[in-house]
Parts: C-alpha cells; sequence; structure tokens
C-alpha cells in the first residue's frame, strides 16, 4: 500500500504591522497541522509574550474569535485550508498579529447497497455496489471488506457467497489518499436451505392395488419446514407422510419440494414404477357339460405390456387339480358346481386373477329290468322297470319298444303284435344329462293251426276218426310237441293220430 506522508505545515510568522515594544511572540500548534475531518482536533500555543496583556484567536473557519488563552483548541466542521491568526495587545495599547495555516482533509462520503439483504445459503451471492466517494484532495481511495466470515476483500464494488448459514455485519473500510479511515456497515441474513430428502415405502409396486407412501426426511438446521409433492402424474399433495396410487402403469417422477419458513426451497426427486397387470380373458367350449363326456377346453387370451410380457398360468379347477399350461383342458371325475381360477403372475411378480363358474352335470347309470324278456306272441306282455340311478338331481325315462312304439316314465308295458326280436332301448336324462342301455326281447311265433277229419260223425260200431294235423310254425320254433285229447280221457301225441 502507498505509504502517504503527511506533510506538516511550516509555522507562517507574520511580521508586526504597529511597531509597539515589549511584544515578543512566537506561534505553534501543538498537533498535527494536517488532520482528517472525522475527529480533528487542532492544539495551539504561543510563547514569549513579552509585555502583552491580551490576546485573540481567529481560527479562519468563520467561527467565534476566542480570548485569554495561550494554548486554545479548535475542531473543524468541514475540510479545507485554514489561516489561525493570533492577535496579541500590551498595556500600551499596541497589538501585533502573528498566524500559521492548518489542513483539515475530507473524509469519504459513505455509501453502499446490496442486491438483497436477506437470502438462501444455497445460493446466496451478495452483489455490493459501492458508490462512496471523497473530494480533493485525497480523492484516491483504498476499500477493505470485511465479510464477517473471516474472508476479506479489495475490490470497489465486489461480490461475495456464504459457505455456511447465519447473521453476518459486513463492514466496509474506506482509506483516502491522506490516509483519512471511514466505515460503514450493513448486516446480512443467510438463510439455512433444507436437507431434503423423502423414503418410499416400495418404489416398484404392481398396478392392482399399488399405493405409494412418501414421507419427508427433511430438516433445516433453524426454522421450520413445509413439504409440496409432485407425484408425477399430474396430481400434487402438501405434508408428510403422503400417500399416492396411481391409476395407469409406468414410470413417474416424484418432485419433493421443501420450503422453510424463509422463503428457502429445496427439491429432489425419485422415480418409481407401477408395473402393469395383464388383461385377463379366458374362455371355454361350453359351461355346462355331462359329467360321462365331459372336456372342458379353455382358451386364454390374456395379455400384459411391456415391462412384464412374461407371464406364468396357474389354474385351480376347484377339483384340487391344478395346471400350469396357457391353454389347457380339464376332465372332472364328478359331478357338481366348480370355480375354476386363473391365476397370472407377470415376470414383475404381479398377480391377477380370473374366475369362471361351471356346471358338471351328473350322468345317470342307466339300467332296467323286464319281467320276462321271451315270450309268446299270444297274449305277451312285456313290463320294462327302469332301475337307473343319479347321483344329483332326478331322472326321466324314455322308452323305445323297437316296434316303432315309445313311452316315458316307469315302469312301462308293451304288447307286442307280431313276434320277432325287438331292441328295447331306455334313455335316462338327468339335467340334460343322457345315458342311454338297450336290451332284446323276443316274442316267439304262435302255430298256424289247421286239423281235418275224415268225417265228423259215425258209428260206434265202425267209428275210427283219421286226423290230419297240417298245423305250421315259422322258425324259430318250428319244432312242434302234439298233444291230442280225445275228450275221453285218453290222450295221443302223434301228429295225425287216428
Amino acid at each position: 500500500m502507498k505509504k502517504i506522508l503527511l506533510i506538516l505545515l511550516s509555522i507562517i510568522i507574520i511580521p508586526r504591522i504597529i511597531a509597539c515594544t515589549g511584544i515578543t511572540t512566537n506561534l505553534t500548534t501543538t498537533s498535527s497541522s494536517a488532520q482528517c475531518l472525522r475527529n480533528n482536533s487542532f492544539s495551539f500555543q504561543t510563547f514569549n509574550y513579552g509585555t502583552a496583556v491580551g490576546n485573540s484567536w481567529n481560527f479562519g473557519d468563520g467561527s467565534a474569535v476566542v480570548t485569554g488563552t495561550k494554548t486554545p483548541t479548535h475542531t473543524y466542521a468541514t475540510a479545507g485550508l485554514f489561516k489561525v491568526v493570533e492577535t496579541i495587545t500590551n498595556s500600551a495599547g499596541c497589538s501585533d498579529t502573528i498566524s500559521t495555516y492548518v489542513r483539515v482533509y475530507p473524509q469519504a462520503t459513505r455509501n453502499i447497497a446490496f442486491n438483497t439483504q436477506r437470502q438462501c445459503l444455497k445460493t446466496n451471492n451478495f452483489v455490493f455496489t459501492n458508490t462512496s466517494t471523497v473530494a480533493s484532495p485525497g480523492n484516491m481511495m483504498k476499500w477493505s471488506w470485511d465479510w464477517g466470515d473471516t474472508k476479506t476483500d479489495t475490490a470497489k464494488s465486489p461480490t461475495h457467497v456464504y459457505t455456511t448459514s447465519g447473521t453476518y455485519k459486513v463492514i466496509l473500510s474506506i482509506t483516502t489518499a491522506n490516509n483519512c479511515t471511514d466505515t460503514i456497515s450493513k448486516t446480512v441474513v443467510v438463510n439455512p436451505n433444507a436437507n431434503v430428502a423423502f423414503t418410499i415405502n416400495n418404489s416398484a409396486q404392481c398396478q392392482r392395488g399399488n399405493s405409494f407412501t412418501y414421507t419427508s426426511t427433511s430438516t433445516v438446521t433453524t426454522g421450520t419446514l413445509t413439504n409440496a409433492w409432485n407425484y408425477g402424474d399430474g396430481g400434487t399433495g402438501t405434508g408428510s407422510p403422503v400417500t399416492r396410487s396411481y391409476a395407469a402403469a409406468g414410470p413417474y417422477k416424484v418432485i419433493l419440494t421443501a420450503t422453510t419458513n424463509a422463503g428457502c426451497i429445496d427439491t429432489i426427486s425419485k422415480f418409481v414404477r407401477v408395473y402393469p397387470q395383464s388383461t385377463r380373458n379366458i374362455a371355454f367350449n361350453t359351461q355346462r357339460q355331462c359329467l360321462k363326456s365331459n372336456s372342458f377346453v379353455f382358451t386364454n387370451t390374456s395379455t400384459i405390456v411391456a415391462p412384464g410380457n412374461m407371464m406364468k398360468w396357474a389354474w385351480d379347477w376347484g377339483d384340487t387339480k391344478t395346471d400350469t399350461a396357457k391353454r389347457p383342458t380339464h376332465v372332472y371325475t364328478a359331478a357338481g358346481t366348480y370355480k375354476v381360477i386363473l391365476t397370472i403372475t407377470t415376470a414383475n411378480n404381479c398377480t391377477d386373477t380370473i374366475s369362471r363358474t361351471i356346471v358338471v352335470g351328473s350322468s345317470p347309470t342307466v339300467a332296467f329290468t323286464i319281467n320276462n324278456a321271451a315270450q309268446c306272441l299270444r297274449g305277451n306282455s312285456f313290463t320294462f322297470t327302469s332301475t337307473s340311478t343319479v347321483a344329483i338331481g332326478t331322472i326321466t325315462n324314455a322308452w323305445n319298444y323297437g316296434d316303432g312304439g315309445t313311452g316315458t316314465g316307469s315302469p312301462v308295458t308293451r304288447s307286442y303284435a307280431a313276434a320277432g326280436t325287438y331292441k328295447v332301448l331306455l334313455t335316462a336324462t338327468s339335467g340334460g344329462c343322457v345315458d342311454t342301455l338297450s336290451k332284446y326281447v323276443k316274442v316267439y311265433p304262435q302255430a298256424t293251426r289247421n286239423i281235418a277229419f275224415n268225417s265228423q260223425r259215425q258209428c260206434l260200431k265202425t267209428n275210427s276218426f283219421v286226423f290230419t294235423n297240417t298245423s305250421t310254425i315259422v322258425a324259430p320254433g318250428n319244432m312242434m310237441k302234439w298233444a291230442w285229447d280225445w275228450g275221453d280221457t285218453k290222450t295221443d301225441t302223434a301228429k295225425s293220430p287216428t
């Protein structure tokens, strides 16, 4: 720093104007003859008054004359060069004067401003504008800034960034070319920012039943915090903890904005993932089938969008059986109503279920009895009795007698008009499930009866009745036996006896 020398003005001795005897003068300043305006204080003293009996002082700044002292002091209100004159008077009324010059250097006109008094730590940048001035002489100035945080600066209009929060007294010291020093101070406040953070209960969830809980763990060294959330789906919230359920699959950027009571804002973001669920769709060939022939064929057209498009299938048939095929078939071994459940698991372990109810009708166990399965044509009467059973429900019986005739119910009776073999079919129906059973019955043909005799009337003495038997029968049954009863207690077994 350039060293500035104070130039002491030499004492200027003014010769006596009036020739008076007995006055000897000698004036000096006992303080510096050049001082800065602030706190200036000049001290004067005269020596060797001789026969002088009085004196007066004029300090050259328009102030009142001071009398009766050899050692006055004076403070100047403004800067400048001032002529100090002492007038000395003796007892004869003679006077003489002596003078000297003093210099008062100007002080700086101090003026600083800053962009904002209060700033947040994270983004603080205090910009100081220094418009301080000083009049000549001394218009060259040096600047010394004390930021209050052990840091300093010598620029005229510097900037400063604080590394910790707090209240700081900023002091600017201004030194002119004449080494006159002035200070000005301002208080600035650096408010703390939040240490922003939050937790998520589970950052990757399946779409169905998703529920994200966001908990702010933000802190601030002094003051209070408010939490504001942007959930990334257009929704917002405040407070902590908060819960959000997303309506669609996808990644979402969740932003927490923590604001202190001093208005300092900090944000942090995290991503959450909502995995897609499968689009569930199954169909089957028929909802109702009969036990005896049931075979349920399931068509699974469920899909899923990426990510997670690999799927696993778990079928629960409701009868303790399971399957893992995509499009399986299943046969039930017992009648009943079953709830079929398909559980679909994606690659991201998201599970969906879909169910359908199917009915396996109870097939009847068909059976029937016949009173006599083989009868002669004449007077034949067949009785058919259903002994069919069903585990659940009731049975209706329908008969086909094999001769074009039908009937329902049980028991039923049928008489056939002609000999032959007949296939009797019983159809047992229960809940739409049908079963059939057939049996054969035989109706034997009757003989075609035809006999003749030699004469219907004969005399006892010579009677001899000759019978000619031309009766016939069609197969089967063409073997015939003959039994003649003569009406006189006698019998015969010949075909054509006499």
